[in-house]
């Protein structure tokens, strides 16, 4: 009944809906966790109702949403992230805003962990965003990217994050951070998360028409390969990257930098 009262539309539904959120509210109040089960599938109605019209209905949207926020398991992320991502390419800019919030805020806190290792999802979802119409859903796109970036916790990557997000909005700076990047020595365990993160820049780096870009672009991954212990980390990384790879490994016509790509290959 409470999913029923959530997906009814027109002027009269809002006091059923206001009525559904607070009783989930309520619920996650009351039972924590243990509601969570029942309520995780109503999470979009929830969502939903952000961006109706009336405010005591986006109020009432917001508190119940910070109450299943507050009552979740972190490690049901992955249960959740397919209704995320549904709302986040909703046709309502509340709703896409309201959900990439919800993204940043599980990335800064009681959710980093579960983020982190959902990142290879995430991060392509949130890189569409960032060229959204509307400049809200682009600052949000924005704040969700940096908090999730922030969740790979790799020392060397860290000070490159700012600029890894900023080449997704200006590819013209893609160049200048391969540049950089290329010269960092990496001494951390490179794991899944911080290779996921830095899949746009490189999937970007790889298709420069500057032979110089391709090169570096396929120096830093084959820097980083070496410093992954456990060769599963590289599993979702692969499906994008090697191809691109590859296919500088067979037609960058500079032999040098060709040789560059079949290492990084190897």
């Amino acid at each position: 009944r409470l999913e029923e009262a959530l997906a009814v539309t027109g002027k009269s539904a809002s006091h059923g809906k206001i009525g559904a959120l607070l009783v989930i509210k309520s619920v996650c109040e009351e039972f924590g966790a243990a509601a969570q089960p029942f309520l995780l599938p109503l999470l979009g109605g929830v969502l939903g109702a952000s961006g109706d019209k009336g405010q005591k209905l986006k109020d009432a949207a917001g508190d119940a949403l910070k109450a299943l926020v507050a009552a979740m398991n972190p490690y049901a992320l992955r249960l959740m992230l397919p209704t995320v991502y549904e709302c986040a390419r909703h046709d309502k800019t509340e709703v896409r805003v309201t959900t990439l919030n919800l993204v940043a805020e599980l990335a800064s806190g009681k959710g980093v962990d579960a983020v982190a290792h959902e990142l290879y999802d995430i991060v392509p979802v949130l890189s569409e965003l960032m060229w959204d119409s509307d400049d809200a859903v682009v600052e949000a796109a924005t704040a969700a990217m940096t908090a999730c970036t922030d969740t790979a916790r790799n020392k060397d990557l860290k000070a490159f994050t700012p600029q890894m997000v900023n080449c997704i909005l200006n590819p013209d700076t893609v160049p200048a951070c391969i540049h950089e990047l290329a010269a960092t020595v990496f001494v951390q365990e490179i794991q899944s998360p911080a290779l996921a993160v830095t899949v746009p820049l490189l999937a970007r780096g790889l298709q420069e028409a500057e032979t110089v870009i391709r090169r570096k672009s396929c120096t830093i991954i084959d820097n980083m390969a070496k410093m992954i212990e456990h060769p599963e980390e590289a599993v979702a990384f692969m499906p994008r990257i090697l191809p691109l790879v590859t296919k500088a490994a067979q037609d960058i016509p500079d032999p040098e930098a060709r040789s560059v790509a079949q290492r990084a290959l190897a």
